[in-house]
């Protein structure tokens, strides 16, 4: 039997410190789309009950009855340890003879004699495109590596992301499983025209345009902006048509070089938007063109199953994890080459047909289900 604990104690909106904690927390608790139901797997043989140990951000009128929580306040590591020493303390009282586990958004390691588990979702690759070599690489997990090998088990998110961490560090610890898509969040909306004027409207863009959308969050030298944008300005000058390019860019006013780059090369034909929620983003997804999904390396790559799950053709780079995940993608490009880039925009824009959806895929993606990752979670936990 096992008390499953986790912690949910980055900074970031809503329950959990991102999008993969905060999908696991919906579908343990029966809200998910994908959902093993209210509290089955706590239900199920008495195997399982589960602590979620979270700082803030969280939202009230989400707990459930079958969960416990405990707020944690703290301002560095000591003071972190103390809490949770209080936490440990009363769930060995209430929970006598069970088996206590801990679980991290991030690798981390507490002083307490459990099982405790994290997501290691990718190694710093892009730093090989910046002249690092796989040495120089091993040397800077030198020290995390001390903290990863003493952890019961850490999980990748793709079988890429695995061989790309197992052969550098070695690591006899290392699991992979797939992330998920929620289906019911991420899905066609066909009367979308209206509330996707009022995402412009509302940051004073007058939007009448057709537009390629890119989801890349931030702008990092990995997501190959730079690239994209000049690419995306020789794609302009060879159509007629008034296609613009829009990039969610939540750190476009940080100060570094990369970001300075990709402002002085782009126009008026580049829209960058920040702080938008998720169902903003998916009214996004429904009203653009084609997906552009550029990144020179990434653990995973939600983006192609959330612009799938829309309907919507995705354009990305031929890196090793996005084909894992869409082998049977027609528009792949060369991230580090600019003329590439542009040459696949162009010949997905004169692809005939594709403004109606002609083209556009259906494909299963069932297994990348949030139900799934929960069940490898609990699967993998008790071994």
């Amino acid at each position: 039997m096992n008390v499953l604990v986790f912690f949910a104690i980055d900074d970031n909106k809503r329950l959990g410190p991102n999008v993969v904690f905060y999908n696991i927390f919906k579908n343990l608790w029966g809200s998910g789309p994908d959902s093993v139901g209210r509290g089955s797997f706590s239900n199920k043989n008495d195997e399982f009950k589960f602590v979620i140990v979270y700082r803030k951000g969280y939202i009230e009128n989400e707990k459930k009855d079958f969960v416990d929580y405990f707020y944690v306040n703290f301002y560095d590591y000591f003071h972190f340890v103390i809490e949770v020493s209080k936490i440990y303390s009363l769930l060995r009282r209430k929970y006598k003879g069970w088996r206590i586990k801990f679980f991290y958004p991030k690798p981390m390691l507490l002083p307490f004699n459990v099982d405790q588990y994290a997501f290691l979702y990718d190694l710093p690759m892009e730093k090989i495109f910046l002249g690092k070599s796989i040495n120089d690489l091993k040397k800077e997990f030198v020290f995390k590596k001390l903290v990863w090998k003493n952890m019961k088990k850490l999980f990748t998110i793709s079988y890429s992301s695995f061989c790309d961490i197992k052969g550098i560090t070695g690591l006899d610890n290392l699991d992979w499983f797939y992330l998920g898509v929620d289906r019911d969040v991420f899905r066609v909306i066909p009367d979308y025209k209206d509330y996707l004027r009022r995402i412009f409207e509302e940051r004073g863009i007058f939007f009448n345009w057709d537009y390629f959308f890119a989801p890349v969050g931030k702008i990092w030298f990995r997501k190959n902006v730079l690239n994209l944008v000049k690419a995306f300005n020789n794609f302009r000058k060879h159509i007629r048509s008034n296609v613009k390019l829009v990039m969610t860019a939540n750190n476009l006013n940080d100060k570094n070089e990369y970001i300075d780059s990709v402002k002085s090369n782009s126009n008026e034909d580049i829209v960058f938007l920040s702080g938008l929620n998720t169902e903003e983003m998916v009214y996004l997804y429904n009203g653009c063109l084609g997906v552009i999904f550029p990144s020179l390396y990434e653990g995973f790559g939600l983006p192609i199953l959330e612009a799938l799950a829309c309907k919507k053709n995705v354009l990305f780079s031929d890196i090793k994890v996005f084909k894992e995940i869409y082998p049977d993608n027609k528009w792949i490009f060369n991230p580090l080459s600019v003329e590439d880039i542009s040459n696949c925009l162009l010949n997905f824009y004169n692809e005939k047909g594709f403004l109606e959806n002609s083209r556009i895929l259906d494909r299963d993606i069932d297994k990348f289900s949030w139900r799934s990752v929960v069940e490898n979670i609990i699967m993998k936990v008790k071994e």
